[in-house]
């Protein structure tokens, strides 16, 4: 239906029905990725940064926990075991023996009429060497 292409704006017009010299090539999906390939590249260490550790949770059972040498972190959802590993080594300095995971469901709320459901969370439990500590309060971030 070439003849109504005629009446038809030129971002409008398929790119075929355009003479050879309109024609605009888009910029291929190739070229993007090669130009910004260098600035992509994240190290081990800022992926850790990017929130795999998002904060240690300062509670009570959290405290009895850290007398034995274990840590409690809110983590990020998509985080498995290996990172969250990767993650204390890098920012506390300590090899853990274990990770643990934990996944939170939302669960269901009301305030009044209003019905939602509170955020779900992955929580990490992690087991140190005997003798080893750290210490989630002196590290600059905000207890839960």
């Amino acid at each position: 239906m070439g003849f109504f292409d005629r009446f038809k704006r030129k971002h409008e017009v398929a790119p075929s029905a355009l003479p050879k010299t309109a024609r605009v090539e888009p910029v291929s999906e190739k070229k993007r990725t090669v130009e910004g390939a260098a600035a992509a590249r994240i190290t081990a260490r800022e992926y850790e940064d990017r929130g795999i550790l998002v904060k240690p949770v300062v509670t009570e059972k959290a405290t009895r926990l850290a007398s034995l040498g274990q840590y409690v972190f809110i983590v990020a959802p998509h985080a498995p075991k290996g990172a969250i590993a990767d993650a204390v080594r890098n920012r506390y300095g300590v090899s853990p023996v274990s990770v643990t995971v934990q996944r939170y469901a939302g669960t269901a709320v009301r305030f009044g009429r209003r019905e939602g459901t509170t955020k779900r969370f992955k929580k990490a439990i992690v087991t140190l060497p005997q003798g080893q500590t750290i210490d989630v309060l002196k590290s600059g971030e905000k207890p839960a």
